[in-house]
């Protein structure tokens, strides 16, 4: 081979080369941060299974995992925002208040937690902690969870039914 022809395959090999790139496999999209100034309309609450994490035989722990969303004509996205949470456990036969969890500002934001859905918070609600007994018999629940904001928006909501004792 002459040295032009070795010189115009090597140029070409280079072009070739330089061309290549790699392509992610599964690329996560990149999802607009909110507007400044967007607040929370609603709260949406998903419970795991109650665990007993005492070894009693009783379940006494719930995982919590809480999505603040703001007005959807604002932006469709869960969201973080400064505030504190409040937890209130009722009784679904006879609405009697069973227990109560509160969170500061500070333990609100190491809550933070990021799922495939978005930006959420994410608590473990046990019994012992708020001083409450664990050994009642199974009934149907309702949790609610109330987010206050920091700076003095309006407090938003959501409820949550499940079964916990037995």
């Amino acid at each position: 081979m002459t040295a032009t022809i070795r010189s115009l395959l090597a140029l070409f090999s280079l072009f070739v080369l330089a061309g290549c790139q790699p392509v992610p496999v599964n690329p996560r999209p990149r999802i607009a941060e909110p507007p400044p100034g967007v607040m929370p309309d609603r709260a949406a609450l998903t419970v795991q299974p109650p665990v007993d994490t005492d070894q009693n035989k009783h379940a006494d722990t719930v995982g919590v995992i809480v999505y603040l969303f703001p007005k959807p004509n604002e932006y469709a996205m869960p969201i973080w925002t400064h505030g504190s949470y409040r937890f209130v456990l009722t009784s679904s036969v006879d609405g009697t208040e069973m227990a109560v969890w509160s969170y500061d500002p500070d333990q609100t934001a190491d809550a933070r937690f990021r799922t495939e859905i978005g930006p959420c918070y994410m608590f473990q609600l046990r019994l012992a902690d708020v001083g409450v007994s664990d050994e009642f018999e199974r009934r149907a629940c309702e949790l609610r969870a109330v987010f206050t904001p920091t700076d003095g928006g309006t407090p938003v909501d959501g409820r949550i039914s499940y079964q916990l004792g037995g």
